[in-house]
């Protein structure tokens, strides 16, 4: 199952680092560029730069 996580703050990061530790397949989206390279860092999830709410980042991350 994929899971999306729209935000790296730390609550998204903290969700993130839980679903990916039960081996979920976990896509983060952030904008903040120093952000998701901490978690693209710490995490083994895929990270995504760009606005979650923007229908061209959303297809980057519903494609198979």
């Amino acid at each position: 199952m994929r899971i999306v996580i729209v935000g790296a703050g730390k609550l998204g990061y903290s969700i993130a680092q839980l679903l990916a530790e039960d081996q979920y397949d976990v896509v983060v989206v952030e904008i903040d560029e120093k952000r998701r390279e901490v978690v693209k860092n710490s995490l083994d999830v895929l990270t995504i730069g760009g606005n979650g709410c923007s229908p061209n980042t959303c297809l980057l991350y519903t494609s198979p």
